[in-house]
């Protein structure tokens, strides 16, 4: 039986352990922004916001740490990296999630203003109901 070698250094190698390694920071960055799925009510508007723009920077940091590698070294030097498409999805997705993340607090915040103006016109109507019975 053959034994396989494998050149550790091979552009190959290196372009697939910077791929796991940007897969990595963006699986953090998500898990970061995970808990604000779940928990918007329990947190203030300020406390969000910041989060939201804390992820947003690093989302931003992140991508621009791999703009210079989607095309590998190959014979033409035009081949696609491995993984790239993926990692492009992956980040595309949790900008997506960061966005209706922002989407959903703004509807909140309306919903609690809303909220607050019928409870406004809601005391009027009940007190004069209440001095017409």
């Amino acid at each position: 039986m053959k034994t396989l070698e494998i050149d550790e250094d091979s552009p190959g190698h290196v372009k697939a352990a910077e791929s796991f390694l940007s897969l990595c920071s963006l699986t953090e960055i998500l898990g970061e922004a995970l808990p604000l799925v779940y928990d918007l009510r329990s947190r203030s508007e300020k406390d969000i916001a910041k989060q939201l723009r804390h992820l947003e920077a690093g989302l931003d940091d992140w991508e621009d740490s791999i703009v210079g590698w989607p095309v590998c070294s190959g014979p033409d030097n035009l081949q696609p990296c491995s993984g790239f498409s993926s990692l492009r999805l992956g980040f595309l997705t949790t900008r997506m999630l960061l966005c209706r993340i922002a989407l959903r607090v703004s509807f909140l915040e309306r919903l609690d203003e809303v909220d607050t103006t019928e409870e406004k016109f809601r005391k009027p109507i009940k007190s004069a109901t209440q001095a017409l019975a």
